[in-house]
C-alpha cells in the first residue's frame, strides 16, 4: 500500500484505524508531510 492509500483507508475505516493503532479521536496522519 502507499502513503496515499494507508491515508484513505484510515479515513474511512474505524476498523482500519484502530488495526493501525489510532483511536477514534486521533487524525489520521497526512501522506503529504514526511
Amino acid at each position: 500500500m502507499t502513503d496515499y492509500e494507508v491515508e484513505h483507508r484510515m479515513n474511512e475505516s474505524i476498523s482500519f484505524s484502530y488495526f493501525c493503532g489510532m483511536h477514534i479521536d486521533e487524525i489520521s496522519p497526512d501522506h503529504n508531510l514526511k
